[in-house]
């Protein structure tokens, strides 16, 4: 241990060891050289170490990242601890330390792993002060995360209704305000979630002209199930963390579908086509949310809308339109057009069948009523995409025994 110029408010210390240790008032710092100016209240250690700092919630508003997951995760439970590990440098000035080169926290069931991240705390800390005692009032808390250099962030949670969600990001930047919830990051990049939830039903129900028409879809087919979204994007993503919100954007191309276990993935490219039960989306913009739980309902509900060249894809049908949404609470997908297109939809419900369409301004259908509804209607091939090949269940036209008229 090296001090230059002890007795002065600019004095200096250099600690060296296999590693050196520090801890005072809760800061635990590892390293093979620490330097301590007390002048300029910073601290700096060169090589691989680890910090351990006391802070109000930590790295927790990191969770919040499994916002496609089940349900909330609950909140922080009080004081927790920053701890961080890095191979290259620590600069930390008080108020903002920057780590660099394999940088890696976990905060609860959060990993981040990135080759430099920054964060900024609420308060500044004293360095020369790390002997006495605590100062008064709430510790500094992390205000600010930005990481760069490759970010890779693993987010595993529990909902308060015990439903469970596992989320990964990759992207090549990204910052977070903890105070505002804003998150915004560089692309390329994708995010993964494997979740259970009810499957999003894309086409709409075809039958050969003349059979009866089908009934509402039953209860046991529309239970949650293990599903896994994977979106690619090439710009980048913004969206808000305690409004549990993300918007991809430039070149989206999405994947939804049944998995068997939490690491299976699926690839919207994959050479044998879409597996059984999978869809797939592409479109300029995509924006994933969730909602409130329903009156009665435990679990928040996903909503999707999907903006500029859209195109669905899936086991018998492809649609097009100019906007896709489909909400998980109201079991309902929408089409829609943007006045100079129509939303098309083409269906062929196997190899060899004869191929069936609708151009319209828009496209609704409920799947738990298997209902189809269609709005500003350019043409129609009633035979396939009319439910059992029934008009009736058109809006617009007589029908003997129409089902409730369903949320929009």
């Amino acid at each position: 241990m090296q001090i230059s110029r002890a007795l002065r408010p600019d004095a200096r210390a250099i600690v060296s060891g296999r590693p050196a240790r520090i801890v005072g008032r809760g800061m635990d710092l590892e390293g093979p050289l620490v330097e301590f100016d007390r002048g300029a209240n910073r601290v700096t250690v060169d090589g691989a170490g680890r910090l351990g700092l006391p802070l109000e919630q930590g790295m927790a508003g990191l969770d919040a990242l499994s916002m496609t997951g089940a349900t909330a995760p609950p909140p922080a439970a009080g004081p927790s601890t920053l701890d961080v590990r890095w191979q290259g440098r620590l600069d930390f000035d008080g108020r903002t330390a920057r780590f660099v080169d394999k940088v890696q926290t976990v905060s609860g069931g959060t990993r981040l792993d990135a080759g430099i991240l920054d964060v900024t705390l609420t308060r500044p800390i004293d360095f020369g002060s790390l002997s006495g005692p605590a100062p008064a009032g709430p510790r500094a808390d992390v205000a600010r995360i930005a990481c760069g250099n490759g970010v890779r962030i693993e987010s595993e949670s529990a909902g308060r209704d015990g439903g469970r969600s596992v989320e990964r990001i990759f992207v090549r930047d990204l910052v977070l305000d903890r105070g505002t919830g804003d998150v915004l990051g560089t692309g390329p990049g994708r995010l993964t979630s494997t979740r259970f939830g009810q499957l999003p039903a894309f086409a709409p129900p075809a039958g050969p002209p003349g059979s009866a028409p089908p009934a509402p879809v039953p209860a046991a087919t529309t239970t949650a199930r293990l599903t896994y979204l994977g979106v690619d994007f090439q710009r980048g993503l913004r969206g808000n963390l305690q409004r549990r919100s993300l918007e991809f954007h430039q070149r989206v191309q999405a994947i939804w579908g049944p998995v068997a276990a939490w690491d299976d993935a699926l690839d919207p490219h994959a050479a044998a086509g879409l597996p059984p039960g999978a869809v797939s989306v592409a479109s300029d913009a995509l924006g994933i949310g969730q909602s409130p739980p329903q009156p009665g309902q435990s679990r928040s509900a996903l909503e999707l809308v999907a903006a500029g060249n859209v195109m669905v894809e899936g086991e018998s049908f492809t649609a097009r339109s100019a906007r896709l949404s489909w909400s998980e609470a109201k079991d309902l997908l929408v089409f829609e057009g943007d006045g100079r297109s129509d939303a098309q939809l083409y269906r062929q419900l196997r190899v060899g069948a004869p191929t069936s369409s609708a151009s319209a301004g828009k496209i609704l259908y409920w799947r738990s009523l298997n209902r189809v509804d269609i709005d500003d209607a350019r043409y129609l091939d009633f035979d396939q995409l009319a439910p059992g090949g029934g008009l009736d269940r058109l809006p617009g036209l007589p029908a003997a025994a129409r089902p409730a008229t369903p949320p929009r």
